[in-house]
């Protein structure tokens, strides 16, 4: 088995936006940056959205999940 889920994103039948479709066709691996930073959990991004962005995809600074974390009740 396999997960090969963003290959079907490109497909004609995908309720995606035209866009992105583009940039998953147009995109390699290259142009891929694993990082922290939007969410505080690593994650795959597209290096032109995030130029889009206005950031530097070459040069991002990590997210400290603790500090940007959402504190439950019991947790604090």
């Amino acid at each position: 088995m396999a997960y090969i889920g963003s290959a079907f994103i490109a497909t004609e039948e995908a309720n995606a936006d035209p866009k992105y479709k583009r940039a998953l066709v147009d995109y390699a691996a290259a142009d891929i940056v694993y990082t922290n930073l939007f969410t505080g959990v690593h994650g795959n991004y597209l290096k032109p959205s995030i130029e889009a962005a206005g950031l530097d995809p070459d040069d991002l600074p990590e997210s400290d999940p603790f500090k940007n974390a959402v504190r439950f009740r019991w947790q604090q």
